[in-house]
């Protein structure tokens, strides 16, 4: 199997658990909303994350060389899930978009400052 079959796989994986620790994280700290609307929130969640990334990438090397490293997608996804599940614990399940705004960031920012210091 290549590498970039392997990133592929890898992605989704993180994809994946981010849609399902989304409605599970805000189901046990919250009753309200619904199974459904939080699981299609994190579907939702997961893809701008990664688009996130990846706009970030293409910003860098172009839109037809960009690659979002597996490692900088579930590092962004780590720190997203850990924040999310602090400010949905503080102020409810809407806060969820912030926190994968803030996990984008630090993702994209881990990526830059890896790239500067292997040139």
């Amino acid at each position: 199997m290549d590498t970039e079959t392997r990133a592929w796989q890898s992605h989704l994986a993180t994809a994946a658990v981010i849609t399902v620790v989304v409605p599970v994280v805000t189901r046990l700290i919250d009753d309200e909303p619904s199974v459904l609307a939080t699981t299609l929130l994190g579907a939702a969640l997961a893809v701008c994350l990664w688009l996130m990334l990846f706009s970030g990438a293409a910003g860098k090397v172009g839109i037809h060389k960009a690659r979002v490293p597996a490692r900088d997608y579930q590092l962004a996804a780590v720190i997203a899930l850990l924040l999310g599940g602090v400010l949905v614990a503080m102020a409810g399940y809407l806060f969820w978009p912030a926190a994968f705004i803030m996990g984008g960031v630090v993702g994209s920012f881990s990526s830059i400052s890896e790239s500067r210091e292997s040139a």
